[in-house]
């Protein structure tokens, strides 16, 4: 549209030309925006399973620091029961 005095068709067409632009624009944010909704639930189902990997790793670890504490505990007091039955 490069004439001077652009009449009310040169206007339409000109919107109907941005309307399709607009159109296509529209089409590849959809598909990006659906990319990155199956992107953040791929994130989300490998960020739960990390959770529950580590929580479980994390209670064995307590539980094996509370046997080797009571191991040592036990250890500790034969060593007590020994010094204390040497003359």
């Amino acid at each position: 549209m490069s004439e001077k005095n652009p009449t009310l068709q040169d206007i339409w067409r000109l919107l109907g030309r941005l309307n399709r632009r607009v159109e296509v624009f529209d089409g590849r944010f959809d598909g990006l925006e659906r990319q990155m909704v199956a992107l953040e639930e791929r994130i989300g189902t490998r960020i739960s399973s990390l959770e529950v990997r580590v929580a479980s790793q994390i209670g064995a670890l307590k539980e094996s620091i509370e046997a080797r504490d009571f191991r040592l505990d036990e250890h500790g007091r034969r060593l007590s029961h020994l010094e204390d039955s040497l003359p």
